[in-house]
């Protein structure tokens, strides 16, 4: 919603931030790039302490979009552990 409502200038920051985070994605890697997850995704961060260094699901099978993006915008490579 604080997407949609931003100027220009943040939309385009935040789709370049998630299209360069998610080919790192693609390749292994975890976040945007050093610069961008601190200018674009500081804020999101900050909301779960700042400290975050992994995130795990477990239970049920976490949608491939929702794990790329969640480790995109958290910066922190996200695991899955279910069914075991």
């Amino acid at each position: 919603a604080k997407a949609a409502a931003a100027g220009a200038l943040p939309r385009a920051l935040f789709g370049l931030a998630m299209r360069w985070g998610l080919a790192a994605y693609d390749k292994g890697g975890v976040g945007a790039g050093p610069l961008l997850d601190m200018v674009v995704f500081r804020g999101a961060r900050r909301l779960l302490g700042g400290r975050l260094r992994a995130c795990v699901s477990a239970s049920a099978p976490l949608a491939p979009e929702c794990q790329r993006f969640v480790q995109t915008c958290l910066g922190c490579p996200v695991r899955q552990g279910y069914g075991l």
